[in-house]
């Protein structure tokens, strides 16, 4: 009787082991499926959102500048994009950088994006930088295990390569006005000004 119920209790701890085991890997594949899902959830947002930039940033590159910066850049002959506003903003850059302490050619840097940039291309702009918030928002928002250090650095990756080069400037100026400081965070975290290059004016506007 004594080794009936000795075997009978070791052939309980097995089949109490064994579902221990089968619940174990029925939650390692549950998570796994979880992490799937949500993979391919961000996935499907993240390229949704960057098929609109792309599209708003289309749009964007093709808005006329206003007559007075038009009449400053002498661009009569030319149809003239936010390309132009980037270069003038480069323009008075390279003409105030030797002589101008940094923080006034900061100053003069916002006021200038605010008066002459944000002012007459509010919508426009707007529309743009607000998708491109959205979308860096949506990676950085990715929790550890469903989204990784690397992956998020990889998909920020992905957006800076469609942000156009005559965009670069007035995001940075943007990020650095009071308005732009939840996006300013996310600018720096993910390097998106990584490729802005000091001669920009002899770059053509292209993702």
């Amino acid at each position: 009787n004594a080794l009936f119920a000795a075997l009978a209790f070791a052939g309980v701890l097995w089949a109490a082991s064994l579902q221990r085991r089968a619940l174990l890997d029925a939650r390692a594949a549950f998570e796994m499926e979880r992490r799937a899902i949500a993979r391919q959830q961000f996935e499907s947002t993240f390229f949704q959102l960057l098929a609109l930039l792309r599209e708003v940033g289309h749009e964007s590159q093709s808005q006329p500048v206003s007559t007075a910066m038009l009449a400053a850049a002498e661009l009569a002959d030319e149809t003239p994009t936010f390309r132009h506003l980037a270069n003038l903003l480069f323009a008075s850059i390279r003409t105030a950088r030797s002589s101008t302490p940094d923080d006034e050619l900061l100053r003069e840097l916002i006021g200038c994006y605010e008066t002459e940039v944000h002012a007459t291309h509010s919508s426009s702009l707007g529309r743009y930088f607000r998708a491109l918030h959205q979308i860096l928002d949506l990676i950085d928002s990715q929790t550890p295990d469903s989204l990784g250090a690397q992956d998020k650095v990889r998909y920020a990756n992905i957006v800076r390569g469609q942000i156009p080069e005559c965009l670069l400037l007035l995001l940075a100026v943007n990020g650095l006005r009071q308005r732009g400081r939840k996006t300013r965070r996310l600018i720096a975290c993910y390097g998106l000004l990584k490729y802005l290059h000091a001669d920009h004016a002899d770059r053509p506007c292209r993702p």
